[in-house]
């Protein structure tokens, strides 16, 4: 919740899929110094338009069943 993280995607990771980082988040009433997780679910946008090249390779990818 205090500033920005960099955050690792694994290859294979989909949609609504929930990643959690610990002690980022909010902090603990009762425990100074200790802060719980955030959890941070994956959304996936496509571009609604493709150029032919990135069409193609979409199609490519599909034919190998990815």
């Amino acid at each position: 919740l205090d500033g920005s993280i960099d955050l690792e995607i694994a290859p294979g990771a989909q949609a609504g899929e929930v990643l959690r980082v610990k002690s980022r988040g909010v902090p603990h009433v009762h425990e100074k110094g200790r802060r719980g997780d955030v959890l941070v679910k994956l959304s996936i946008a496509m571009p609604k338009k493709l150029s032919k090249k990135a069409q193609a390779f979409i199609e490519g990818l599909k034919e190998e069943g990815l």
